[in-house]
C-alpha cells in the first residue's frame, strides 16, 4: 500500500513527527511518499491509498496555509482514507479537529490523527516544552504509524484517543 504526507514544519517539530509517522507506516510494509510543504507543488497524493497532513499549530488553530492549500488545491479524495497530526507548544484547543475537517472537505473519510507537544520558539513563551517533541513523543508517532496501518491492512480499530470526527 501506499501513503502520501505533507507536512508543513517551520522549525522541525512537526517534521521530525512525520518522519516518525512515515517510519512506523514503513515498518508495517507501505511505501510512503513524504513531502514537505515548501515542495507541495510536488505532492502528487492520486495514486496513494493513505493520505496523511500535519503542521504545528498557531494561535490555538492549525497553521492557516495548510487548510487553505487543501481547499484551494482541488483534490478530491473522496473514498480515501486519511489521518492528520500537529504539534503545539501552547493550547491546541481543537486544532487536530479543526485539520481534520479540512482535510474531509476534500472527501477523505479521516481514520485518526496525533498531537504531540513541540518546544516553542516564539519569543513570548520561548523555552516551553524545551526538547519536544523528545524521543519518547517520536516513538508515540512511530506507534501511531503502525497503527494506522494495521487498520488499513488488517480492519484493526484504532484507540479511542487516536480517533477524530470531523463531522461533531
Amino acid at each position: 500500500m501506499k501513503a502520501s504526507i505533507l507536512t508543513f514544519s517551520q522549525t522541525g517539530n512537526t517534521l521530525k513527527a512525520g518522519i516518525s509517522i512515515s517510519d512506523g507506516l514503513q515498518d508495517k510494509g507501505f511505501e510512503v511518499d513524504h513531502v514537505r510543504f515548501l515542495h507541495r507543488k510536488k505532492w502528487k497524493p492520486d495514486n496513494a491509498d493513505l493520505i496523511g497532513l500535519g503542521c504545528p499549530v498557531f494561535e490555538n488553530l492549525p497553521a492557516e496555509c495548510v487548510p487553505k492549500f487543501l481547499k484551494n488545491s482541488g483534490f478530491d479524495f473522496t473514498g480515501k482514507k486519511a489521518f492528520v497530526f500537529i504539534t503545539s507548544g501552547g493550547s491546541p484547543v481543537k486544532s487536530l479537529w479543526y485539520l481534520a475537517q479540512a482535510v474531509a472537505q476534500t472527501g477523505a473519510i479521516v481514520i485518526g490523527g496525533i498531537q504531540l507537544r513541540g518546544a516553542v520558539t516564539v519569543p513570548t513563551k520561548f523555552e516551553q516544552f524545551p526538547g519536544r517533541p523528545n524521543e519518547k513523543d517520536l516513538e508515540y508517532a512511530e506507534e501511531f504509524g503502525r497503527t494506522i496501518a494495521a487498520n488499513m491492512l488488517n480492519g484493526d480499530a484504532l484507540p479511542a484517543h487516536h480517533k477524530i470526527d470531523p463531522n461533531h
